[in-house]
């Protein structure tokens, strides 16, 4: 059978640039605790901010949901940008810049694009062959269960949320004394790039 599917979604554009924020178009659903991803038309690396509430760019109400239906024009303020200068983010991001998210899948459909993924690694030789019948069980297991809601691949909030990425706008990191250490590391790591798990497990304890 020939599976496609994608693991993101449209979620809005940059509709123009400010002094001191974007203006954006939503164009799909958007919720408190989504990754945004800020695809540059000039620079390679992807932009990442996880965001906790949208501004509206008439009212400036806040909201923790904003519907495409509702044609929504929200603000995102610089200054929810940790890792960025104003410089770069007005010279890499400029009007008609898009916007992904990651998108909701079913457990069916996560363990077929994982599956996928290791077959194309065994294919060529790189792959190990437990890593490849451990997907394939997992797909097994997704096709036969009846609960298969739609759900991101990561969590939304909260410390289990914390994908190692570093996003610009993580609370987990940005926020609290205890990941004074992460936010040294993240600070001197490339944008985008993930931490090590036993690297995320140190940070935390420490």
């Amino acid at each position: 059978m020939n599976w496609n599917f994608a693991s993101y979604e449209y979620a809005a554009i940059v509709q123009r640039v400010e002094s001191d924020a974007f203006i954006i178009q939503v164009k799909n659903k958007l919720v408190a605790g989504d990754v945004l991803e800020f695809v540059s038309p000039t620079r390679r690396d992807i932009m990442l901010l996880r965001i906790y509430e949208f501004i509206d760019a008439s009212s400036g109400r806040t909201s923790d949901v904003v519907q495409a239906s509702e044609k929504p024009i929200i603000r995102l303020p610089f200054d929810l940008f940790d890792h960025e200068t104003v410089d770069d983010l007005i010279h890499d991001f400029p009007a008609m810049t898009i916007i992904r998210k990651e998108k909701a899948l079913t457990d069916e459909q996560w363990s077929q694009i994982k599956l996928d993924f290791e077959a194309g690694k065994f294919e060529l030789g790189e792959g190990q062959e437990k890593r490849y019948l451990d997907k394939r069980n997992d797909l097994i297991t997704a096709l036969a269960d009846k609960q298969n809601t739609r759900a991101p691949k990561t969590r939304r909030v909260g410390l289990e949320g914390c994908c190692g990425k570093g996003c610009n706008g993580c609370l987990m990191f940005w926020d609290d004394p205890k990941y004074a250490k992460a936010r040294a590391l993240l600070a001197s790591k490339k944008q985008g790039v993930m931490l090590e798990r036993n690297m995320r497990e140190d940070l935390i304890e420490g």
